[in-house]
């Protein structure tokens, strides 16, 4: 999955070019990676955030700010279809009182059953100009059909069809991860030159193995050019990078910027965070990304 990291306000101005827009979620039988399009911010909070709350089925104390590693067992640990559920119920309401109404969500991922090797799957759901939510998901064992890929792009309109054939023919030829990012990247800075208002350069990818081979997430932030911090101190200049939600049911971390990689487990997962090397003088440093709000 890769997505752009820019939110708008509803006039077209641009309102926060480096907002978060993904969660790496463990459900308790499947792992996916999420990513939204439309309304950023629900109740006063980064939809993102809001997200993770309906699926840890518990807010976070606005009294005090977000830590970026979070330990303690979540209220709850829902299956992937009541999760979906759970967004859908909660999306409803808030659709129906806000004045942009189009709003989409992806989530793709590996599901696991008993005594079965993982299978793909991905979840779609679509809200259209009236507010009317529709849900679903792949068909089950499509990948047994000969078929190797399932693409989808919200909101699909910044893609014509000829162009989402034509990016499906390159994917199917990718021979890596690596090559399947820069495609996807590569289209969605072709739609942020076509409309710079909505859509920004600067991605977020995130790739989930097949776990039947391997259990790795690999993280990456893909800026358009270099995204730094200037050091108060020494007034160096410092790269940097950023992270999504990964939530878990025993560990929540809150998207973030880094200096360095880090690497983490959780169960059998290995997730795997790039970033630029560190600069002399830095060794490694994480915090909690700071959220503009309305």
């Amino acid at each position: 999955m890769a997505s752009d990291r820019l939110i708008a306000e509803v006039s077209g101005k641009p309102f926060d070019p480096l907002a978060n827009k993904n969660v790496i979620y463990f459900a308790r039988d499947a792992v996916v990676s999420i990513g939204y399009t439309g309304i950023a911010f629900i109740d006063k909070i980064p939809t993102d955030q809001w997200i993770v709350e309906q699926l840890r089925g518990e807010k976070f104390p606005q009294s005090k700010p977000l830590m970026g590693l979070m330990f303690g067992k979540t209220k709850q640990h829902l299956d992937i279809g009541q999760s979906i559920r759970t967004l859908v119920n909660g999306l409803r309401p808030v659709l129906q009182m806000s004045p942009v109404k189009e709003f989409g969500l992806i989530a793709v991922g590996w599901k696991f059953k008993k005594n079965k090797l993982a299978a793909p799957i991905g979840w779609f759901v679509t809200s259209d100009s009236r507010a009317k939510l529709k849900f679903g998901t792949t068909k089950r064992n499509w990948h047994l059909s000969g078929s190797d890929l399932r693409f989808n792009a919200m909101p699909a309109s910044n893609f014509s069809k000829e162009y989402s054939q034509a990016l499906k023919q390159r994917l199917l030829q990718c021979q890596s991860s690596q090559a399947v990012e820069d495609e996807l990247v590569g289209a969605i800075r072709l739609v942020s030159k076509t409309i710079p208002k909505w859509v920004g350069p600067d991605c977020m990818s995130i790739f989930l193995n097949n776990p039947n081979k391997g259990a790795l997430i690999r993280v990456r932030y893909c800026p358009n050019g270099q995204s730094v911090l200037v050091s108060r101190q020494t007034k160096s200049v410092i790269p940097v990078a950023f992270s999504p939600w990964i939530l878990s049911p025993r560990i929540t971390i809150a998207p973030s910027v880094m200096v360095g990689g880090w690497e983490t487990r959780i169960g059998l997962f290995r997730i795997v965070q790039d970033a630029p090397a560190p600069t002399e003088g830095v060794i490694a440093a994480l915090a909690p990304l700071k959220r503009r709000i309305p």
